[in-house]
């Protein structure tokens, strides 16, 4: 077995009396318990969440307050998040309640490409929504000119294509990876050389967090004054033509309408960045000054920038009327069908072992009583 650098202890290090399923629950502290039960929260909220935010996005009923562009992007982005919770934090969850490492050196490596591939690729997705609003706010004419569906296609192709390719040649051909049991709880990208972790923030949290800042201050100043100018607009002749007010209505409207989902894109962003600035910040003093942080603060910091993963959901959701409307009527209708799938069920079942009930009472099973036929018709 290839020894890897672990920072925590790997299952195969350990005796097979000490890796016993019972010796290990039974050895799980007070602490390690609550920080089991934070990681599966966030597991089941990340799944949950994203999942919802999916449906909505794609349901007949909400395609008429999103565009398709935008569509794409924010599908990108919660499908990212979605893996997150299915590939990266159930793993987490298994090692911290089995305290090591269980799997092979190959696991651990392509868990240290997911956590840092999906990780950024969460970043590169928001970028492309910023870009994709920025151009339609402040060059409105171009829009459908420079965003098209094969250019978003491709911004999204693009951004998972470098994610995974950059980690993997950061990571895979000098094995800069190791088993976190402080922080993530599971294999993450661990480099030597300090050029390597400089050359990775800057590409990766640097340039996107003052392009997604810059992008959402400018179209939101612009949006506001477009909403100005269009309420201000004053009365001339054009004003007698018939149909000319509920016109300038309905643009002040959809000029508003416009400039909540800016608010609320760009609060996510916000988010973004106050849930991993923290983590990022933490693991570059840690990595290039090789300062070893209590274990507790390293724990809360990853687990933070992680739960981003469903904070966009619920975001989206508080500061979007139209969203959460949907939302609630999928939930609901969702929850009415199996209700009353599992009550037409009941009761088919009842009348069945009535019927039999009545028809051989002597009977402690159930019987199917066919008619006997001469072979007449």
């Amino acid at each position: 077995m290839n020894e890897l650098p672990f920072r925590g202890k790997a299952c195969w290090q350990i005796s097979d009396t000490t890796n016993s399923s019972l010796h290990v629950i039974q050895s799980l502290t007070v602490e390690e318990c609550i920080k089991a039960t934070i990681v599966l929260l966030i597991t089941i909220a990340v799944i949950v969440l994203n999942t919802l935010m999916i449906v909505v996005l794609h349901s007949k009923n909400y395609s008429r307050y999103l565009r398709d562009l935008p569509k794409i992007l924010m599908t990108s982005l919660s499908l990212t998040d979605l893996a997150v919770g299915i590939l990266v934090t159930p793993i987490s969850l298994i090692s911290i309640v089995k305290q090591c490492w269980p799997w092979s050196p190959t696991v651990c490596a392509i868990e240290a490409l997911l956590i840092a591939a999906l990780f950024h690729e969460s970043t590169l997705s928001l970028l492309c929504i910023a870009i994709d609003r920025y151009i339609c706010i402040i060059h409105p004419l171009r829009y459908h000119t420079l965003m098209t569906k094969k250019i978003c296609y491709a911004m999204v192709s693009l951004s998972w294509f470098m994610s995974f390719s950059v980690y993997a040649i950061l990571i895979y051909p000098n094995a800069e990876y190791r088993y976190d049991s402080n922080g993530i709880m599971s294999c993450e990208p661990f480099y030597e050389k300090k050029l390597i972790i400089i050359l990775a923030t800057t590409l990766f949290f640097i340039p996107p967090a003052f392009t997604l800042v810059y992008c959402y201050i400018k179209i939101l100043r612009v949006a506001h004054r477009q909403i100005k100018n269009i309420q201000k607009c004053p009365s001339n002749a054009y004003s007698t033509i018939q149909g000319y007010d509920n016109i300038r209505k309905f643009n002040v409207k959809e000029k508003k309408k416009t400039y909540r989902i800016l608010v609320t894109l760009g609060s996510i962003s916000v988010g973004f960045l106050i849930a991993v600035t923290p983590w990022t910040l933490t693991e570059l003093i840690s990595s290039v000054w090789k300062v070893n942080l209590p274990s507790n603060v390293e724990f809360v910091v990853t687990w933070i920038a992680i739960s981003n993963s469903f904070w966009n959901p619920i975001l989206y959701g508080l500061l979007n009327k139209s969203f959460r409307s949907v939302a609630y009527e999928l939930i609901s209708r969702f929850l009415f069908k199996n209700c009353l799938t599992r009550i037409i069920a009941n009761s088919f079942i009842f009348n069945n072992r009535f019927h039999n009930r009545n028809s051989s009472p002597n009977s402690g099973r159930v019987d199917f009583i066919l008619p006997q036929t001469d072979g007449s018709v």
